[in-house]
Order: structure tokens, then C-alpha cells, then sequence
């Protein structure tokens, strides 16, 4: 047979230690002021005796105070208010190496057990985007890309060909620039210029070689399947100083006879992305793909022009894809 048993509330548990430990102080302090008249072969026993009740009063006392007091809800809410803050602080955080902070971020995005449980591969997926999210911290990223271009016959070649500018803005990760490097997926294509700038200082460069990808030093395009040949270009020393800097390309792609499918795939991740390109020689816009969620991209297409824009970041791999080709009516 089971019983009941109530528990003590915390303030009858500290009012009983309280009254017990100045009782025990009292009894300490009485046989104190009695010790004139003990035997002088017990006085020495009799003084360690009155010092233990009275040290033992005090000593129930104070803890019984800070027992009540660590256990009031009051309390426990202002110490856990004040780790938190302490937790989460910039200071706090800055101090956490790449381990711990993947740790911390992995404890506060874990699925729900009952989730984990039905399906232990979003643990994985988390994972994974735990580690892109943080590899901001140790690769290059760059923002507002912007392209501008026109679709138009070149009469020489015969074909379709998409002439753009390109512009975005790169930021210096652990102390350096990456390498300026742009990878295509044919070698029908030309870079006719690239343009560095930052506080007035200004690099041209009209010498832009198309070269077999394979000759690459960058690995992202080394081991992209879809690029064919790569451009690059090593940062000036004069913009190394610089904690960003904006890049400028012109760039022209050649389509096959009355087509041509223009593409862009972001390969680092990019902070607001914009297009636009206008139709000439009557050159039309057969059809556009956008790689990634649907919802972040906006597009408006009519036909002999498009836009297609993203204020959200983009992700290596997307990107949208663009078939120009020549009216045959």
C-alpha cells in the first residue's frame, strides 16, 4: 500500500533551520556565559564545547538563508537571465573556435526528437547546412551582383551572341582576396575586359585568356563538372590593403546559329543578385529557368527583355538559365 507523503513547502524547510540554527546559537551563547563556574579540569572542553553549539547555530543559520534564497523561483529566473546573456553575447561567442561553435548552433537548430526519430537523415541535412552557413566565416562570398546585357545576331559569326557587364563587390576572408576566376561551360566566349576599383584606385585589364579549366587553380572550378574553360586574375598588391573591392567584367557569349542558352550559376554564395537583358535583331526569349526556390527569385519576362532579380542570399549551384533565339516568321 502506498502513502503520501506531503513535502515540506521551502519556507516552512527555512523558517524550522532558522529558528533551529539561532536556538543552537543561543544554547552556545548561554553555556558561554556559564563557564566561570565549571571545574577548572573541564573548562578547556567545556570553551570548545560552547564555541561548537555556537558555530554550528551560525552556521545553520546563514545556510538555511541562502537555501531559501537559491531555491525561490525569483532568483533561479535572474541567475538563468543573466547566463543566457552571458551565453549569448557577442564576447562570448567571438571567443568560441570552429568546433564549439558548431556545437552550440547544432544544439540550438536540433530537430525534435519525435522528428530525428521518424527520420535520422535531418540530422544530416542539418549538418550540412551548419557547415555551409559557416563556411562564410573561412570562404569568399560576394554581393549586389549585377548583370546587364544584350542578345543580339552577330552578323560576322552568323549566331546569336549575348554581350553582358558584369559587377559585384568582394570582401577580404581571413586577411586575403580570393582570385578573380570565372568558369563557362563552352569556350565560345570572350572576356573583354575586367575592372578592379576601391577608393579611388583603379586596375584595367583588357588581357583576359580563356584557358582549359583543368589549368585552373581555383578548385571550385577545377571541380565543377559544367565548366569547360576559366579566366582568371590575381588581385593587385595596391587593393590587398583594402578590406573590399569592386570588380567589373565584360563579358561576350556566342550561341550556336539562331540560339543561344545564356547561364549563370553562382559557385560562391551571393548576397542580392540582379539581371537584365534586352533583345535586338529580332531575338526573342523562348523560355528561363531559375535554379533554386521559386519564391525568391522575381522575374519579368516580355519577350524582347527580361529581369529576374533575388534579394535573398544565393546558394553555390543556383542561378537561372536563359534561351535567346532569332524569330523565324
Amino acid at each position: 500500500m502506498q502513502t503520501n507523503r506531503s513535502k515540506i513547502e521551502p519556507h516552512r524547510l527555512f523558517l524550522w533551520c532558522f529558528v533551529l540554527g539561532i536556538m543552537v546559537l543561543l544554547i552556545g551563547i548561554i553555556l558561554e556565559s556559564h563557564v566561570h563556574d565549571i571545574n577548572k579540569d573541564w573548562v578547556f572542553t567545556y570553551s570548545i564545547l560552547c564555541e561548537l553549539f555556537k558555530n554550528l547555530g551560525i552556521a545553520i543559520t546563514i545556510s538555511s538563508v541562502f537555501t531559501y534564497i537559491l531555491s525561490t523561483e525569483e532568483f533561479i529566473h535572474y541567475i538563468k537571465d543573466k547566463l543566457i546573456n552571458i551565453i549569448i553575447s557577442k564576447d562570448f561567442i567571438s571567443e568560441l573556435n570552429h568546433d564549439e561553435r558548431k556545437e552550440m548552433i547544432t544544439a540550438v537548430l536540433k530537430p525534435p526528437k519525435e522528428l530525428a526519430d521518424i527520420y535520422s537523415g535531418i540530422n544530416h541535412y542539418l549538418n550540412k547546412r551548419i557547415d555551409e552557413s559557416l563556411l562564410l566565416f573561412h570562404k569568399p562570398f560576394r554581393s549586389g551582383y549585377n548583370i546587364t546585357g544584350t542578345a543580339s545576331l552577330d552578323k560576322d559569326k552568323n549566331c546569336v551572341r549575348v554581350e553582358a557587364d558584369m559587377s559585384y563587390r568582394i570582401y577580404k576572408v581571413l586577411g586575403e582576396f580570393e582570385k578573380l576566376a570565372v568558369g563557362f561551360e563552352d569556350d565560345k566566349v570572350e572576356v573583354k575586359f575586367t575592372k578592379i576599383y576601391a577608393n579611388g584606385n583603379e586596375f584595367y585589364n583588357n588581357v583576359c585568356d580563356i584557358e582549359d579549366k583543368a589549368k585552373s587553380t581555383d578548385n571550385i572550378i577545377k571541380n565543377d563538372p559544367a565548366v569547360k574553360t576559366c579566366s582568371s586574375i590575381e588581385i593587385p598588391e595596391v587593393f590587398r590593403k583594402e578590406n573590399q573591392i569592386d570588380v567589373a567584367r565584360r563579358i561576350v557569349e556566342y550561341g550556336e546559329d539562331h540560339w543561344h542558352m545564356f547561364s549563370f550559376r553562382g559557385t560562391l554564395p551571393v548576397d542580392k543578385f540582379n539581371l537584365f537583358i534586352a533583345c535586338q535583331d529580332g531575338i526573342e526569349i523562348k523560355k528561363y529557368i531559375t535554379y533554386g526556390p521559386s519564391e525568391n527569385f522575381k522575374v519579368f519576362n516580355e519577350k524582347d527583355k527580361i529581369t529576374i532579380s533575388c534579394n535573398e542570399w544565393m546558394q553555390p549551384g543556383l542561378g537561372v538559365s536563359i534561351l535567346f533565339a532569332l524569330n523565324c516568321k
